[in-house]
């Protein structure tokens, strides 16, 4: 029988696995940050081979690369082009679990607590981000599109969406400190999405959303040093 057909050893490669994405999504891990086997089963006090098998399943997200034999791995950060491409498809998606989530408001499948939980996270970034504090403004932000993500209940574009955060968050992506008046635009996009989303706009949702995830991308790549590519 292959070890991956017992349970116990599969909770562990999980827990292995929950706790590796944990240290990579805290921006502690920058891209190019090499990590082993050898000092990740030390830390989590297990066997190499639960954390071989969260390390293969790392790979397939796209947050972490083989780093050649007996190197472990290496954290992914992604190229100019991968941000244009990422952004893009962000848009795309982010679009249209908006718009969903305006229907399910349309149609009264939301609550009013669902849809103050909505207003409450976009005024959280907007706190932050007036602090200069990044780190809880990049949290924030990302709580906030996940709620939307969350009202729009689609199982599949949740997948796409989270795996595509996990890449962004891996490589430090982040814009909602860079300058006052980007702050002030994000702002302003936020509350016009929870206006959209509550009054159960559907168009006007994904507009909204479409615009602001390109805005964003347009906003980094002028605002960030160029890397370079693979």
């Amino acid at each position: 029988m292959n070890w991956t057909d017992t349970p116990g050893v599969l909770n562990h490669a999980e827990e292995a696995y929950l706790h590796i994405r944990e240290l990579l999504l805290s921006g502690d891990h920058p891209p190019g940050t090499q990590m082993s086997e050898r000092q990740l089963s030390e830390e989590l006090n297990m066997s190499r081979t639960p954390v071989r098998e969260a390390l293969k399943r790392l790979q397939r997200d796209g947050l972490v690369t083989a780093g050649g034999k007996g190197m472990g791995v290496v954290v992914c950060g992604l190229s100019v082009a991968d941000v244009t491409h990422a952004y893009a498809y962000r848009a795309a998606l982010e679009a249209l679990t908006a718009e969903l989530a305006a229907v399910r408001s349309r149609d009264g499948e939301l609550s009013r607590a669902q849809l103050a939980e909505l207003s409450a996270r976009a005024e959280r970034v907007q706190t932050h981000s007036q602090e200069g504090d990044q780190r809880r403004a990049t949290v924030a932000n990302l709580r906030f599109h996940q709620w939307i993500c969350t009202l729009a209940a689609n199982p599949f574009a949740t997948e796409a969406l989270t795996k595509l955060w996990d890449r962004i968050a891996v490589s430090s992506l982040s814009n909602l400190t860079v300058d006052s008046q980007w702050g002030h635009e994000v702002h302003g996009h936020h509350r016009d999405l929870v206006t959209a989303i509550t009054e159960g706009d559907p168009e006007r949702a994904a507009a909204v959303a479409r615009h602001h995830i390109r805005r964003a991308a347009v906003v980094y790549s002028g605002s960030h040093p160029r890397r370079e590519e693979p």
